[in-house]
């Protein structure tokens, strides 16, 4: 399987409607559903949310309609592969003035650390 680590839309900006803001700064590290790549395998996108939840981790869904991951590309490999990409908030993104909020950056180093501990618990097969 494969995780993949990025940035994703904060565009928690005024005058942006509500519905294109992906994620916000200061929620926590974001668990993509999907993007403009890739559909991240739903048993891998479960056993992160579990973990955030049991762990009390500050998380939020992503729901990214462009862009991608390596994730995709993986994803594609043998067949297919259980791919998920765990992403930072980040807003004006591709720009020099890309701005992150620390917790969002300290809960993506807690979850992937969490999962990394409990990863041989997921049953992550094709069904």
């Amino acid at each position: 399987m494969a995780v993949a680590l990025d940035v994703t839309l904060a565009n928690d900006i005024p005058g942006l409607p509500e519905a294109l803001h992906v994620t916000k700064l200061g929620l926590g590290t974001a668990i993509k559903v999907l993007d403009g790549s890739l559909i991240c395998h739903p048993k891998v996108v479960a056993h992160f949310r579990r973990v955030a939840e049991t762990k009390g981790i500050p998380h939020q869904m992503e729901l990214l309609t462009a862009g991608g991951t390596d994730a995709g590309a993986i994803q594609k490999l043998h067949g297919g592969i259980p791919a998920f990409t765990l992403s930072i908030p980040c807003r004006y993104i591709h720009t020099v003035n890309e701005t992150v909020h620390k917790t969002d950056v300290q809960a993506s180093i807690d979850l992937l650390a969490r999962w990394i501990e409990n990863a041989h618990e997921g049953d992550y097969a094709y069904e």
